[in-house]
């Protein structure tokens, strides 16, 4: 069974108010950045490369290659791709940076929420859109009938695909 990268998003969360002694809140933080980061590239990336052609070389190279293929699908894509920018960036000062100069609170926040606002749920909608409008066998479209007051139907309908 394929790893559920979404879990990196909830051991982000975890991290993020994580302390023990073996290790300062900084450590946490600066890795719930980092697994807040993979969450979002891992999941896009399977998302891409089953539903719009992305393929990976399995090599660095894949961070900018898939912001620069989700580029290339559209604007809903280019928002995700500017977004996905961001949080590498976050991911590379957290990684290797020795000081973060801005508030590395509000740096972990953000790439939390941006994660799970931009990537989980944006993606989820998406791959919930495809099921219901693009499978071949069954989708739902809004019934155009009128209710007998003459107000418009707001109920769906299933049916085949003409």
């Amino acid at each position: 069974m394929a790893f559920d990268w979404r879990e990196f998003l909830q051991l982000a969360k975890a991290l993020r108010s994580f302390s023990v002694p073996s290790f300062s809140a900084e450590a946490a933080k600066r890795s719930a950045v980092s697994r807040a980061y993979y969450a979002a590239f891992c999941h896009t990336r399977n998302y891409a490369e089953k539903h719009l052609g992305f393929q990976r070389t399995r090599s660095g190279k894949d961070h900018g290659f898939l912001r620069k293929h989700l580029g290339q699908q559209g604007p809903y894509w280019k928002q995700i791709e500017d977004e996905l920018r961001d949080l590498h960036e976050w991911r590379k000062r957290c990684d290797y940076d020795d000081a973060i100069s801005n508030n590395l609170d509000i740096m972990v926040a953000n790439a939390i929420s941006t994660t799970y606002g931009c990537f989980i749920t944006r993606i989820n909608t998406e791959c919930l859109h495809r099921r219901i409008f693009y499978d071949k066998r069954q989708y739902i479209r809004p019934s155009t009938e009128s209710l007998t007051d003459g107000t418009p139907a707001t109920r769906r309908r299933r049916g085949p695909v003409q």
